[in-house]
């Protein structure tokens, strides 16, 4: 199985079996989306079955091989989720992007209704539909009580800045 790490130096991913990682790939949950921060905690060596995460390495494709331990127990406080298909998932959610701010979760386009049937039509350029579609394989956060436009990575690292005052 292979994963595509973009530029930016980020993919997810969701998997219906558990894989497991190339030394110099790391898989992160998110425990936590509040306050503008999604708060990473890594998963180290396994990503169990039906998990979706954020991948992290240097740009360039990885070979994920399905794990021959396959009782890894899930991260039950992981809000990530994921489809195995192409498929609409519910307003409101977030997806990975890199935009002007940097990369984290940014609200998704709604650019798609979604019919009684299940079937989804693109709605006009300048429309906003009610759903998006998630491609197959990826993860995604749903929106729950988060109102935040957007959401940016905390590893739980103290990071120095420049600024002494303002």
């Amino acid at each position: 199985m292979h994963i595509t790490i973009s530029a930016a130096g980020y993919a997810t991913f969701y998997c219906p079996v558990a894989v497991t990682l190339p030394g110099d790939l790391k898989a992160y949950a998110v425990s936590e989306a509040a306050d503008g921060k999604a708060m990473m905690t890594e998963i180290n060596g396994t990503i169990p079955a039906n998990t979706g995460v954020i991948l992290k390495g240097s740009a360039g494709t990885y070979d994920l091989t399905i794990a021959t331990e396959t009782s890894v127990a899930s991260d039950e406080t992981n809000l990530l989720t994921g489809t195995v298909a192409s498929a609409y998932v519910e307003e409101d959610s977030y997806v990975l992007s890199k935009q002007t701010e940097g990369v984290g979760f940014y609200k998704a386009m709604k650019n798609f209704t979604v019919a009684a049937n299940g079937t989804g039509t693109k709605v006009a350029e300048d429309a906003t539909g009610t759903h998006f579609l998630n491609n197959g394989f990826k993860a995604y956060l749903p929106a729950g009580d988060n109102n935040a436009r957007s959401l940016v990575f905390d590893f739980g690292e103290d990071i120095e800045t420049a600024i002494e005052s303002v």
